[in-house]
Parts: C-alpha cells; structure tokens; sequence
C-alpha cells in the first residue's frame, strides 16, 4: 500500500466527517485516485491510534 496526498480537493470517504481529504490511501502506485481512501488529517489520526491499540491487543 502507498499514502499519497491529495492534490484534488475532495471530501474524506469517513461518512459525517465532512472535511476535505489530505491523504489517498491506495493498494499500488498503479491504482487509480478514484478508487483509493480518502482521508482528511484528523480521521486519519484517529484510525492510526485505534490500529495501534488493537494491534498491540493481537501482540499481548
């Protein structure tokens, strides 16, 4: 996977957030911007610390 950000202005693809994306969360350099997550700065923060507490639940 790549983070790429966001060129385009667009709206983050976390539904009632409403802010305008800063990254596009994609599966290859060759995917296209179309189908890639859209995420603005603070849901994409948030989804880091909510993936580190669940994986450090996994690693215990």
């Amino acid at each position: 996977m790549i983070i790429k950000k966001s060129d385009t202005p667009i709206v983050c693809d976390i539904g009632g957030c409403g802010k305008m994306a800063e990254f596009f969360i994609k599966k290859d350099e060759k995917s296209s911007d179309y189908y890639s997550l859209k995420l603005c700065r603070d849901c994409a923060t948030e989804i880091k610390n909510l993936l580190v507490k669940e994986l450090r639940k996994k690693e215990n």
